[in-house]
């Protein structure tokens, strides 16, 4: 159904409009995700959900400002990883989610800097050859000679599991910074209310996270473009 919506509200004002229009309609599709998803969908399918139903959201209120007048409003209930249940303005809901997906997108590609071995030029002024761990956590490549078939395939899983998590989290901070985006449009006098979430008051970390998807975005449709130009 939600597949369903999203093909029909995209591009489509009068649709979205009528959609807006059905009572408990906007608090559903918003707090399917803030609190029903989170709170009772399986593990493997709430990324699913979550990008699903945030795209719905920005088609609501992407050429409609009385949607976005109305999903402002709202209050939805909000389910929080130590379970417990919160309601929430709109914008509060969805600034407070952002920075808990763009968080956990940051540690892990900390993470991941620590966990994977990097080759590093070397450096002619010093003859320091040993090979213990970098300053920063990571290992020398000659650690990598060092380590049993199991040691590395078990350090590739580790980093592959961690990527994938990276990019779920990245993806659904950046449809939610683009769905707040699309909110604030002619409601710029709740800006205030984003920033109070976000770290120093700052827009950055959201337009940083909404400039990195869109570069990943151009480079899945030149690839795509690419593979159609030889496999049509």
């Amino acid at each position: 159904m939600a597949r369903v919506l999203m093909n029909l509200s995209h591009e489509n004002e009068l649709c979205c409009t009528k959609l807006g229009q059905v009572p408990g309609f906007l608090p559903l599709c918003l707090s399917s995700y803030t609190f029903l998803a989170p709170k009772f969908a399986p593990e493997d399918k709430k990324f699913d959900l979550y990008v699903m139903m945030t795209s719905l959201c920005v088609n609501l209120v992407e050429r409609c400002n009385s949607n976005r007048r109305k999903l402002i409003d709202t209050t939805v209930k909000v389910y929080s990883e130590d379970g417990e249940s919160t309601e929430y303005k709109a914008l509060d809901a969805l600034a407070m989610l952002f920075t808990v997906h763009e968080a956990k997108a940051r540690n892990i590609d900390e993470d991941l800097d620590k966990d994977l071995a990097f080759e590093e030029p070397i450096d002619e002024d010093n003859n320091d050859t040993d090979e213990e761990v970098k300053d920063d956590g990571r290992l020398d490549r000659a650690k990598l000679n060092e380590m049993s078939e199991s040691e590395m395939l078990q350090a590739v899983q580790n980093a592959m599991s961690k990527a994938s998590a990276h990019m779920e989290d990245s993806v659904v901070a950046s449809y939610v910074a683009l769905l707040i985006g699309c909110l604030l449009q002619q409601n710029e006098g709740h800006v205030a209310t984003v920033r109070s979430h976000l770290q120093d008051g700052s827009l950055s970390p959201m337009i940083d996270q909404l400039q990195r998807f869109l570069d990943f975005m151009k480079i899945a449709v030149s690839s795509f473009d690419f593979i159609r130009l030889f496999f049509p």
